[in-house]
């Protein structure tokens, strides 16, 4: 189902989309505050931070 047919459909689907845009907003939050976490570890443990 795309974005403009859902839209275009019942509240249920729109409910559909909302819960998945809050889903990838959530996991984008929890892999920001991992990045930021482990940064912060690694500096303490003297390990140099990520790699990348």
């Amino acid at each position: 189902m795309g974005v403009t047919s859902a839209l275009a459909a019942d509240s249920l689907a729109l409910s559909t989309v909302v819960t998945a845009g809050a889903t990838m907003v959530t996991i984008s939050l929890g892999v920001l505050t991992g990045i930021a976490v482990g940064s912060a570890v690694a500096r303490r443990t003297g390990s140099g931070g990520p790699s990348w």
